[in-house]
């Protein structure tokens, strides 16, 4: 075994991390994990529950204030994948049509309509371009304080109070940096007007040239190409020179090829858009001034009678790039120009010059200037607005439907019927829940599902429901629920709760179903001999015998298995005048005969043969259907196979006056020839055979599998039949994220904020785990805290248990701030929320930084100067550290916060004897690009420089381009290593960890995988100091060169997971920030904008 100074000249080209310890052999010694096979976690509400795993969404937000006098609203959300940064006093366009909002609850002016910020009470500024009861058509332009580029932005749009006066305010819509604002609707025939402040109205070149037509929002200006123009004047507010942004909505006529540039809008080839007519293909030009090089072309071009978004901006001051031109939502084409605009000259739509020639074929909308060069997010987000793609509108909410929570539930879920599968507004429409391990958390309700309760959107009006299975074991159930109105135009909401162990059986099976329904037969076994009608009709089946059918795995949970030649189940005389019958189906097609599902016959097998029958067609597997009405027989068979051994959904339907079939929810085929009330015979109906057929055979009974048979006493309609295929097939409903009912607010603090641990960088559940919040100006309004951050506080997702947590710095000047906190648990399936409060002068230091590091750190350095001379253990164990002289180290910018600097020649903090058997070392370091030197980052030696040397350390190895490798082990007394083979020694920050766990060592820097070998045993102790930068013993070379910070000592291996989230957490991209959220007198908080 070569000694340490000759392990130097060995890898003198080679870039190594070592991890060295020294080892006892210990066979007989438990080793220690961090691991706990028996861990129970214990919930915020109560004492303890069995393996208790919260989940991401954890509270059920309190509703929004509501505006006092008002009687609807409706949530308005902007898609913040169309923004692409934050944005400030942003002028969104709300539209509404009779497909989002119902006219007749607004008054006829529109004066009513408010908008609110998400708090739901903060009025928003609004300009009503038009409000058209008559036509169901409206637009507003509305000011948000805010707009995310990172989450959602939610805002509220009232309606409904007949006393209200108008509440519009025009000119403080737009921010004092817009200096025109065209609409383009007619003032009269000869004017349009500015809605800003600046008063820049337009005269037209006569009335009615240009006239107004429907442009791309609310009306428009049509133009010519002959005369036609508007003349916005030449005011001082218009006269910018070397900055300026130009927007419009242009929809050019049909394409024709002249000697022109046709303006747009802009001042006589100064600071002007233009489209260039003299190709085919029509391009936009943005011109800065007369000369002839001072303008930028698009590459995109104008499609004839297609609205088209074009902006362009410049700023003479920027830099580069500081001209761009942008077309729809693409990006920037850009160059780099410095000219000057002509102050004085006119601004024009419609016609490039003040000669009078070169003008528009075509129309325009919504002409904007403003006195900066607006953003790319800016123009992006204006593109998505003018285009109405920006925004999507929730479901109408009254004062009364506010989602409240179910009393003495624990938990919900939000289930949100797709309106996009239901094709018309449904009433008393039986949905189908269908529960497993990927959606629910069985271990959370009741094993019989007794507590399972379903509300309407308002979260308290309970629904009926049927509990056809509830199978905790397995992680299966399904549920019938009546909802009492499912919209075919926007999306509705239920709720499910669980999580009460002392509720009743809530079940109401018989009132799910309407009374239309004659008979529901969810096939499963009442007894082997019986299955039972889950309607108040009582029309159960018997079977042929018990097990014929047998009970199977099917569709829909349970259903039955026929054996084609002699299975039936008799469900007595079924009889009514319309009928709707369905069934899912799975059979193999023959020659044999038809099949029949459902079946009801005449008095006899003889003509008419049936009251009424579903079947599935011999050879051909088309559904079909028969039925009589006045004793004369009918039938009608679709086109479409489904006797492909697969499960489908087969419906007949008679409404008195046609007869259809389908299948899949597809096509009908239909016979319109029947007319009147099907003839009632006094004969049985039957499932899977022909009521008045005896004999065996495979010809005369069903083959295969059958579930969920239904027969309405009416002809169901089609947008029924839809959403009933699209429920039972599972693809009509969406489920969300697990809510708490909890709603709780910390006393006495004004504002929080929800930070959340990315679960995709957790790899598995972490207990006790000390997650990095860090804040800047980005993420966080400094102002708004205390200066010396006495008053920020976390809690736990429940928004009142407080978590410990460790101010490593609060810098309010700089704008910087470091915490770490305790989170005591951290899920690896789901993402974990925490909050962190803010805003109370009066609060007291509650900073408690020994109890947020676990008693497995043994010493946790931030590196910080505690004075020029030492640096302070964070953890109870106060191994602090003494430098070698004051600033030998210096204290340095560090990774996270403050950190040391070594310069390699004999600088080094010693922290005292910190030993235990088994180890994790960690640390964030930066090292120059070229080390010629061994660089530790801790060791603790011998006691004196000979064998074995050291009883443990993490290394840096001297550098060359290719990196290199090495590993050294030595049991029972004799040195250990593993090395690993990245080059960490370029000048960049890394995350450098070595553990050994009492049988592996493992060593690693950021996210590359371990270098490992086997070692059994326990770290063999010495009574040493260990040392932070260089060597314990004088005589050995190794003095580190670079910056350490948050350098830790663990007395067990740290799992992978934790390792990971680690490094995240160290390198600030484990948590997310949400919005800031304030309270107020009602208990209510939302969105501060």
């Amino acid at each position: 075994m070569k000694k340490p100074n000759q392990l130097k000249t060995r890898v003198i080209n080679k870039a190594i991390i070592f991890v060295f310890f020294v080892l006892v052999s210990s066979a007989s010694s438990p080793v220690k994990s961090v691991a706990n096979t028996n861990m129970r976690i214990y919930s915020f509400e109560h004492t303890k529950t069995a393996n208790y795993l919260p989940v991401k969404a954890c509270y059920m937000p309190p509703a929004a204030s509501w505006l006092t006098g008002w009687q609807y609203r409706k949530k308005i959300t902007v898609d913040q994948t169309k923004v692409d940064a934050d944005l400030t006093d942003f002028p969104v366009r709300v539209s509404l049509t009779s497909s989002n909002f119902n006219f007749s609850k607004a008054r006829s002016d529109g004066y009513d309509i408010r908008f609110t910020s998400s708090d739901g009470t903060t009025i928003l500024k609004y300009e009503r371009e038009r409000h058209d009861q008559t036509n169901s058509l409206a637009e507003y332009w509305v000011k948000v304080t805010s707009v995310s580029g990172t989450v959602d932005t939610d805002i509220y749009m009232y309606f409904g109070k007949s006393d209200a006066a108008d509440g519009a305010d025009a000119v403080n819509v737009w921010d004092a940096n817009y200096v025109m604002i065209q609409h383009l609707n007619d003032a009269s025939t000869s004017i349009i007007s500015d809605a800003t402040s600046y008063s820049n109205n337009g005269t037209k070149k006569g009335a009615n040239e240009p006239f107004e037509a429907d442009g791309k929002i609310g009306k428009g200006q049509h133009f010519d190409g002959t005369d036609d123009y508007i003349n916005c004047g030449s005011a001082s507010s218009l006269g910018m020179t070397e900055i300026v942004t130009l927007e419009a909505w242009i929809k050019v006529d049909a394409h024709i090829v002249s000697n022109a540039n046709e303006g747009l809008i802009g001042r006589d080839w100064q600071f002007q858009i233009t489209m260039d007519s003299r190709e085919t293909n029509k391009y936009t030009n943005f011109f800065i001034n007369t000369t002839s090089t001072q303008y930028i072309r698009s590459s995109t071009a104008f499609l004839a009678e297609t609205w088209v978004y074009i902006a362009g901006t410049y700023d003479k001051n920027a830099g580069s790039n500081n001209l761009n031109i942008y077309v729809n939502d693409g990006s920037a084409q850009s160059l780099t120009k410095t000219s000057t605009a002509n102050p004085t000259s006119v601004m024009f739509l419609g016609k490039l010059v003040t000669d009078g020639l070169q003008y528009l074929d075509g129309m325009i909308d919504e002409a904007r200037v403003s006195k900066v060069a607006r953003s790319a997010a800016w123009i992006k987000a204006s593109y998505y607005s003018g285009n109405n793609s920006l925004m999507t509108y929730g479901n109408e909410e009254t004062i009364n439907n506010i989602a409240q929570c179910l009393t003495g539930w624990e938990y919900r879920k939000k289930i949100t019927v797709d309106q996009t599968k239901v094709d018309a507004d449904l009433t008393d429409f039986p949905i189908l829940i269908s529960l497993k391990s990927s959606n629910f958390n069985f271990s959370k309700a009741r094993s019989d599902g007794y507590d399972i309760r379903f509300t309407s959107s308002d979260g308290s009006t309970l629904l009926k429901y049927e509990r056809e299975r509830h199978d905790q074991t397995n992680s299966l159930a399904e549920y019938w629920v009546k909802v009492p109105s499912v919209s075919g135009t926007v999306n509705t909401d239920i709720y499910m709760y669980y999580g009460n162990s002392g509720a009743a059986d809530g079940a109401d099976a018989v009132n799910v179903w309407d009374s239309n329904f004659k008979m529901v037969q969810h096939l499963n076994d009442g007894t082997t001999s019986t299955i039972v009608d889950a309607t108040s009709n009582n029309n159960n089946g018997a079977k042929k015998g018990a097990g014929e059918p047998a009970q199977a795995d099917e569709k829909i949970a349970k259903g039955q298995s026929f054996d084609e030649y002699d299975d039936i189940i008799n469900i007595g005389d079924i009889s009514m005048n319309n009928i709707t019958v369905e069934a899912w189906a799975k059979c193999q097609i023959t020659s044999n005969g038809n099949e029949p599902i459902v079946n009801k016959g005449y008095t006899s097998h003889n003509p008419p043969y049936y009251e009424y029958g579903l079947y599935l067609a011999q050879t051909t597997g088309y559904v079909g259907a028969w039925l009589t009405v006045g004793g004369t027989g009918y039938g009608i068979e679709g086109a479409t196979t489904f006797g492909n051994n697969a499960w489908h959904y087969l419906v007949m339907r008679y409404d008195g006056e046609t007869l259809s079939v389908s299948g899949d929810a597809g096509t009908e085929s239909q016979d319109a020839s029947p007319s009147g009330n099907i003839t009632d015979y006094a004969t049985n109906a039957i499932i899977g055979g022909f009521t008045n057929v005896t004999t065996p055979g495979a010809y005369l009974h069903f083959n295969n599998s059958m579930d969920e048979i239904r027969i309405s006493n009416i002809a169901r309609s089609t947008a029924w039949i839809k959403a009933t295929y699209n429920s039972e097939n599972n693809t009509l409903l969406t489920y969300g994220n697990e809510e708490y009912n909890i709603t709780s607010w910390l006393t006495g603090w004004q504002y929080r904020k929800k930070f959340t641990i990315d679960q995709s960088k957790v790899d598995a559940d972490l207990t006790n785990f000390p997650g990095l919040v860090s804040l800047t100006s980005s993420n966080f309004n400094f102002s708004k805290a205390r200066s010396d951050g006495y008053d920020i506080r976390f809690t736990t997702c429940d928004g009142t248990t407080l978590l410990k947590y460790d101010r490593e710095r609060h810098d309010a000047t700089g704008q910087k701030a470091e915490y770490w906190v305790k989170v005591p648990y951290v899920s690896g399936t789901f993402d974990t929320d925490i909050y962190m409060y803010y805003g109370k002068t009066n609060a007291t230091d509650g900073e408690d930084h020994e109890n947020v590091w676990d008693s497995n750190f043994k010493m946790v350095q931030h590196l910080k100067d505690n004075t020029t001379s030492t640096i302070s253990d964070v953890t109870s164990n106060h191994n602090n550290g003494t430098k070698k002289v004051a600033n030998e180290p210096l204290e340095a910018e560090g990774k996270i916060a403050k950190g040391q600097s070594f310069a390699g020649t004999d600088d080094y903090i010693s922290v005292g004897d910190v030993s235990q058997s088994y180890i994790t070392l960690e640390a964030w370091v930066k090292t120059p690009g070229i080390v010629d030197q061994n660089s530790w980052i801790i060791n603790k030696g011998y006691t004196s420089h000979s064998n074995p040397y050291y009883e443990y350390g993490l290394i840096i190895g001297r550098t060359n381009a290719g990196g290199g490798a090495s590993t050294n082990i030595v049991v029972n007394g004799t040195l250990q290593g593993v090395g690993d083979a990245n080059t960490w020694s370029d000048n960049a920050w890394h995350y450098i960890v070595g553990r050994f766990d009492g049988s592996a060592m493992k060593v690693k820097g950021d996210m590359s995988a371990d270098a490992n070998i086997n070692v059994s045993g326990t770290i063999n102790h010495y009574i040493t100091n260990a040392i932070i930068g260089g060597p314990t013993n004088s005589a050995a070379a190794g003095f580190f060169v670079g910056i350490i910070d948050e350098l830790r000592i663990s007395n067990v291996a740290r799992s992978d997971a934790w390792v990971k989230a680690s490094y995240y957490s160290g390198n600030n991209s484990l948590f997310t920030s949400g919005n800031e959220e304030f309270f107020n007198n009602t208990m209510n908080f939302g969105t501060n904008f």
